[in-house]
């Protein structure tokens, strides 16, 4: 191609129904599972742009998220059954779009979602753009929740962004940067009930570094790791991230924080992934704590950061 190195091949996932198709206006039904040549399509796409990444319903390389309502689930997994899976399957958004548990590939979630009503300029639609509120729940919701998002702008009859979608991108852009402004995991300290052993202690959840990990000794899947902080702090943000290289493996955990000396539960849930942020009301306490309840294996950690947003 002429167009130097595409990030993306996108294959959107409407097909077949009604609509204009080679300048005639009618109604088709597609065979989804037969008629299109996707293994051809794939080829020519890893000749052209070996570095693209393929989306679609069944990857290959990242995966529909099932709505175009800018949320991932609270339960996500990275792993997809992709041989089970082909492009327009009907029960595709019920059953696959979360991930599996033992899923047989690394597919993981995309999370596409219009910034306005739809995916093209209206003009009608100019006072119609997502509130400041909405986009971030989205980020939230899908960021948050160990998916990428794919925030759609319409390009007006200018062929250019319209202002108001500009304005609402800049204001997201700032409430994110407020909101993770001051990592206060970065004042405290890291302990654990398990380790597996030099270069794996609970330290390296705190470091920065990618790279590094916690991880607990061989087929320990229960174990809690604590943020002990230099004096009582309050937060309402927390944000954790497996070491992905090594695979998505966590199935539950709660968050803990401790004041007066008693822990209470903050969140219960499931699933991590490359990054999974909580947010809940004011909480003020001396240590924070994450008790991982069932994992995959070993449960590998490699970043966790707390915040308090205004």
């Amino acid at each position: 191609t002429n167009y130097g190195d595409i990030f993306e091949v996108w294959f959107d996932g409407a097909n077949g129904g009604t609509g204009y198709y080679g300048g005639a206006n009618e109604t088709r039904k597609v065979d989804k599972r037969g008629y299109y040549d996707w293994e051809t399509t794939f080829s020519l796409v890893r000749e052209l742009q070996p570095n693209a990444v393929i989306f679609g319903d069944a990857g290959l390389d990242v995966r529909w998220v099932g709505n175009e309502k800018g949320y991932a689930y609270p339960t996500t997994w990275s792993n997809l059954m992709r041989d089970s899976v082909y492009a327009g399957m009907p029960e595709y958004a019920e059953k696959y779009s979360s991930g599996q548990t033992n899923g047989t590939h690394w597919v993981p979630a995309e999370v596409d979602v219009s910034i306005r009503p739809g995916w093209y300029y209206h003009p009608e639609q100019d006072d119609k753009v997502k509130s400041l509120n909405k986009l971030m729940d989205i980020y939230y919701e899908s960021v948050g929740r160990n998916g990428s998002l794919l925030l759609n702008f319409p390009v007006d009859k200018r062929g250019l962004i319209h202002e108001n979608d500009i304005r609402q991108l800049q204001a997201m852009a700032k409430q994110i940067k407020v909101d993770f402004a001051h990592n206060l995991a970065q004042e405290s300290k890291a302990s654990t009930s398990s380790y597996r052993g030099k270069g794996y202690e609970a330290k390296h959840v705190l470091d920065g570094d990618k790279k590094t990990y916690w991880a607990t000794a061989d087929n320990v899947i229960q174990a809690s790791l604590t943020i002990e902080f230099n004096q009582s702090t309050t937060f309402n943000r927390f944000l954790v991230q497996e070491y992905i290289q090594l695979g998505q493996r966590v199935k539950s955990f709660i968050v803990e924080a401790r004041n007066d000396g008693a822990w209470r539960e903050i969140s219960r849930e499931t699933t991590i992934g490359y990054k999974r942020i909580l947010r809940f009301t004011d909480v003020t306490a001396t240590a924070v704590r994450l008790k991982i309840l069932d994992s995959k294996a070993c449960p590998t950690i490699s970043n966790v950061e707390i915040f308090y947003a205004p």
